[in-house]
């Protein structure tokens, strides 16, 4: 059996009657959970400035492709909660970032799992090397 929902099924199963035996039947409550994926942007490796925005996006999306809307996306930097926000329908999520001082920072997306799905790996998003100010 293939479910294509996540969520608590009802599953019964039922015997005819034959010979001498009576009719009956079972049902029992089968909890369904789905994996999800992240994807991210920008990049690994885009490089920033000191003091310079950048838009950082992840989208939540379930087996089938589709986007999770009203679930928690973290972003992250060097494992340091900077937010947390809700998707949108599309399952997207987007945060203005930006760096205070020069140095190397992972960047990541998160998403602890809710409800029946899964969560899936956090995915990095970017390892910006923050240049000076004054290199071109």
């Amino acid at each position: 059996m293939t479910f294509r929902t996540s969520g608590v099924h009802t599953i019964q199963a039922q015997f005819e009657r034959a010979d001498f035996y009576e009719r009956s039947a079972v049902q029992g409550d089968i909890p369904v959970f789905m994996p999800t994926s992240i994807t991210v942007s920008p990049p690994t490796g885009t490089e920033v400035r000191v003091s310079e925005p950048v838009d950082l996006r992840g989208t939540l999306k379930d087996l089938r492709g589709q986007g999770l809307g009203q679930r928690t996306l973290i972003f992250k930097e060097t494992g340091r909660t900077m937010v947390a926000l809700a998707t949108a329908a599309n399952g997207a999520a987007e945060f203005n970032w930006t760096p205070s001082d020069r140095g190397r920072r992972l960047i990541s997306v998160e998403f602890e799992g809710e409800g029946f799905f899964f969560p899936p790996k956090p995915k990095c998003c970017c390892r910006p090397s923050c240049p000076p100010p004054w290199s071109s």
